[in-house]
């Protein structure tokens, strides 16, 4: 894949929603994941698949720097899981999900909160 083919638009092409962008480059890199609006204009991915393993890593999009950084860590390695925040705005919880190897029957029945 060439950087030509994910179609993101420059800093300099404002309005723009990078929450569209970011589902479309996973889309077209395979990956399954979940992306998540959070306070500041940010994006968080949060676990998913890689068509390998199930992953337990975050990663923090920051729309005006236009730049990823790695968030914390989740508990349990999980795809397809749902993420709210709380009602203050301070914290994410992420629960559900899907893990053949962590869960009894694959689907998970935990929460966890972070950042």
């Amino acid at each position: 894949m060439k950087s030509s083919d994910i179609d993101i638009p420059f800093a300099s092409q404002i309005p723009f929603d990078p929450h569209h962008y970011i589902h479309h480059l996973l889309f077209l890199c395979g990956i399954n994941s979940l992306v998540l609006r959070t306070i500041r204009n940010n994006l968080l991915l949060v676990g998913g698949y890689n068509g390998h393993e199930t992953l337990d890593t975050t990663w923090i999009f920051d729309s005006v720097a236009w730049k990823w950084r790695s968030g914390p860590n989740l508990i349990f390695a999980r795809s397809s899981c749902c993420t709210t925040l709380t009602s203050d705005q301070r914290y994410n919880l992420v629960f559900g999900g899907y893990n053949p190897l962590k869960f009894n029957t694959g689907f998970s029945d935990t929460i966890e909160m972070i950042f």
